[in-house]
């Protein structure tokens, strides 16, 4: 008598497992795009320098001394925030040091090197409080009591003569760490009420767009994307209809980065396969082109495609090329081809 053959519930015979695992390595491999692990660091210590400068705007400056004893009381919650002067209050020996004090500690300052500049620049807040206060107690009571908005005042008008010393792509040195890294979706929420938008329509009004989640794809390896500006959405319309793109995506936030400088990564907005090569993209806009930071991540990025490209075993003959892109150039009549051959960077 023959044996009695059984199956038992919930195991999967042979064939029907290899399938599967066809079928999933397949979709894998469709879904994503292989990133060779790869760090750029910066070879020099980056310098930087505020240029000398006199402050505008000064007459905007109108901060009035708080009455000893004044108290402001939160409607909401009833907390009580006592504003005046006590034991613990500074007491500076010279009337820029109250605002020096708040400068010093913003990680851009450095107090040895600008000394000179922050003295200036706060001596020019402090003349301006005293042509409109009689005394000193009140010059010192603004000082401490609004030394910290009239800090952050100096700092903004700082920063628009902020310069750092470009690095190129020579100024880089590449260290290989380990084989590929597969990117994976990020995900995203969807508000209660809100709708998948189509990318190919535009949000309205455009400055909608960074709310808005898209979909609609053909070729991304994720259903869902945002975008950060409607140029990059205006991209990616181009490039899921590109004949040559076989697949895109907007890596997810800390999955891909580029160390630009000691610290600082870069996240490209795309990362793009077509049939030839690898191409990362981003999308600026043209009055950011020239800004030392914008170019210093395409120097890091460039130094790091051509590394890329001749560490590329898993994806034989695809190099790796860097495109800087205008986002007033992605119009309705252009192509991948035309972009990359205006905007690469050698």
């Amino acid at each position: 008598m023959e044996p009695t053959q059984y199956k038992l519930p919930g195991i999967v015979e042979g064939p029907r497992i290899d399938k599967i695992v066809e079928v999933v390595a397949n979709t894998v491999a469709d879904r994503t795009i292989s990133i060779p692990e790869i760090i750029v660091v910066p070879k020099r210590r980056i310098t930087f320098r505020f240029n000398n400068f006199d402050l505008a705007d000064l007459e905007t400056i109108n901060a009035r001394p708080v009455e000893e004893g004044l108290v402001i009381q939160n409607l909401r919650t009833e907390a009580r925030l006592y504003l005046a002067r006590n034991s613990n209050d500074p007491s500076e020996a010279r009337a820029e040091d109250y605002l020096l004090r708040y400068l010093i500690d913003r990680n851009e300052i450095d107090y040895d090197e600008h000394a000179d500049l922050l003295y200036k620049l706060a001596g020019q807040v402090v003349a301006r409080v005293r042509t409109y206060l009689q005394t000193a107690a009140d010059v010192e009571n603004v000082l401490l009591r609004h030394g910290r908005q009239l800090a952050d005042f100096i700092f903004a008008q700082m920063m628009q003569h902020y310069e750092e010393t470009p690095l190129g792509p020579d100024d880089y040195e590449v260290r290989v760490t380990r084989g590929f890294a597969l990117l994976r979706a990020q995900p995203l929420n969807v508000a209660p009420g809100q709708n998948v938008r189509n990318f190919r329509h535009a949000a309205t009004p455009l400055s909608e767009t960074k709310r808005q989640v898209f979909g609609g794809f053909k070729k991304c390896c994720y259903p869902l994307q945002k975008f950060d500006s409607d140029p990059e959405r205006r991209f990616a319309v181009l490039i899921d209809a590109a004949p040559s793109v076989e697949k895109w995506l907007k890596p997810g936030r800390t999955q891909f980065q580029i160390e630009y400088r000691s610290g600082d990564g870069y996240e490209p907005d795309f990362v793009v396969e077509t049939a030839p090569d690898m191409l990362i993209c981003e999308v600026k806009a043209r009055k950011d082109l020239a800004d030392p930071d914008v170019q210093m991540k395409a120097s890091a990025a460039t130094k790091w495609c051509k590394t890329a490209t001749a560490h590329t075993p898993a994806n034989p003959g695809k190099s790796w090329t860097y495109l800087l892109i205008p986002d007033d150039q992605i119009t309705g009549g252009a192509t991948l081809e035309g972009l990359r051959a205006r905007f690469a960077k050698q």
